[in-house]
């Protein structure tokens, strides 16, 4: 199979070099939005594997069976609903779009052409969610620390930070949405911001997320309260917690190995090798655009409250 990028001038770099070197694949060329130069220059590429530069989607779409867009996402929707009109297998990067309509949109057209597409969620193949999924059955609630004192503001933050977080709490709650509430906390210094966001499940489940730059070291912690036990995640150290709940219950730690690949080359190989395989069988390989659009509604609603 054939396989192209559509992305922005500053991500080539990034898909570059997990592009190259996919098995069972060609990587036929890239499109740059907006037409530029890659802004790294081509000593930021692997030697010898840049393929053809097309001038636009349309001529680069002909001449490959699955694309990976990237781009701004407010520029997304044209570009894959112009690839699924074509029969084109999409994998993007998330977000799809900045609207939850046209989501729900791309979702339909990927169906009607009977074509794989598939979103990217790092954020829960970490190896310390996976490692916690066994003792999270029933979860209660669940209460989430983030503080990143490089977020410069509350959008990045909601796109970098709270996203992942957010989309592992869907992860394992399929039910409905009751109830969003967000609100934004005063703090001391006008470039520092702070909010909580509240979300109630149609099961019960209480998500409670506390955001900010407001601290001078990163937290991401995560506590989930089940029925039995309470089990204590932290994101910046790796390390889960169990505490049994139940008369005389003990306390144990173990360490996970530290994951860096949320946004590193390797995990991103190894995603797009999945989807790739996946389009050869006729397959979906991850969360597609319908399901994706689900955590993507949810932050809009946090969005429209707190921007």
């Amino acid at each position: 199979m054939k396989i192209a990028l559509l992305a922005a001038d500053y991500e080539l770099g990034r898909y570059a070099h997990s592009l190259s070197v996919l098995e069972d694949m060609e990587w036929v060329g890239y499109c740059l939005v907006g037409g530029k130069e890659p802004s790294a220059g081509p000593a930021a590429l692997p030697a010898g594997k840049l393929p053809r530069s097309y001038s636009s989607p349309q001529q680069m779409a002909g001449d490959a069976d699955l694309v990976v867009v990237g781009g701004r996402p407010e520029q997304r929707f044209d570009f894959i609903s112009n690839l699924l009109r074509r029969g084109k297998c999409v994998w993007s990067d998330w977000p799809l779009s900045t609207a939850s309509a046209k989501i729900r949109k791309l979702a339909a057209l990927a169906e009607e052409a009977r074509v794989c597409n598939q979103v990217a969620h790092p954020g829960r193949k970490h190896p310390l969610w996976l490692a916690a999924l066994p003792f999270l059955e029933r979860t209660g609630i669940i209460r989430t620390e983030l503080s990143d004192p490089d977020c410069p503001g509350m959008e990045q933050a909601m796109d970098e930070v709270l996203f992942p977080c957010l989309d592992r709490v869907l992860s394992i709650d399929g039910t409905q949405v009751r109830k969003v509430k967000a609100r934004k906390l005063k703090t001391a210094l006008p470039e520092k911001f702070s909010a909580q966001v509240e979300i109630e499940f149609c099961s019960g489940l209480l998500a409670e997320f506390w955001m900010g730059n407001v601290l001078s070291d990163k937290i991401g912690k995560m506590r989930c309260m089940t029925a039995e036990s309470v089990v204590d995640l932290d994101f910046v150290t790796s390390e889960l917690s169990l505490q049994d709940t139940c008369k005389g219950g003990g306390k144990r730690k173990m360490k996970v190995e530290p994951c860096r690949e949320s946004a590193s080359d390797a995990f991103l190989t190894r995603d797009l090798q999945c989807f790739t395989r996946a389009c050869r069988n006729g397959e979906e390989g991850s969360l597609n655009f319908a399901e994706s659009g689900r955590v993507q509604e949810i932050l809009f609603q946090i969005r429209h409250i707190l921007l």
